[in-house]
């Protein structure tokens, strides 16, 4: 049996041709637009459409399209989030590796300060940020604790000494950590 928006039994080539101008409007179609491709009169062109149901027609077309297109989104979305994980992966495992050779050049210099400074140093304050948030987010999630409350960004200081920086909390973690301090400032109600 032949799909709706396919040619039906009794509808000549030329008829289907009409119906298919109409189809490929598509969301946007009407009668008055195939008339105006094809110039035929509107009301041969409205008697087709009945006789043949061509809305009931198109919209079983457009719902199979519909449907191929959110199937090609979800394999789309699987294969992006796949390559994603991957890309994260790698770049875990390289900055793992970095921090790995920082780390044992911390430990190689032991208490000897110049030579700690000099790898400190190493490090640009770019990259600091970035890794004091890492850090951050690391043991946040080792404790359980919610997401993204603490963030800390360093200011761009253009070849100057002094380098802005700035933290920024959560609304609700500050009033928390503030709540103690508030606490014994406000004046105590007399009980009398």
């Amino acid at each position: 049996m032949a799909e709706k928006w396919e040619r039906q039994e009794g509808e000549s080539a030329k008829q289907y041709e009409y119906f298919k101008t109409f189809l490929d409007l598509g969301a946007l179609r009407t009668i008055p637009k195939v008339q105006e491709k094809t110039n035929k009169s509107l009301t041969y062109l409205n008697t087709l459409s009945s006789r043949n149901n061509w809305i009931a027609r198109a919209d079983a077309y457009d719902r199979y399209i519909d449907e191929i297109t959110r199937k090609e989104n979800i394999e789309a979305i699987k294969k992006a989030n796949k390559e994603n994980i991957q890309l994260a992966q790698a770049i875990k495992f390289v900055a793992g590796k970095k921090a790995k050779l920082l780390i044992d050049k911390i430990k190689a210099v032991g208490d000897d300060m110049e030579s700690l400074n000099k790898v400190i140093n190493e490090i640009s304050w770019n990259v600091l940020p970035q890794l004091a948030n890492m850090a951050v987010d690391i043991e946040r999630k080792a404790y359980g604790m919610n997401e993204e409350i603490l963030k800390i960004s360093i200011g761009d200081n253009s070849g100057i000494d002094d380098i802005e920086v700035s933290i920024s909390l959560k609304k609700a973690a500050l009033r928390e950590k503030l709540m103690p301090i508030e606490d014994k400032n406000s004046p105590q109600k007399d009980n009398a």
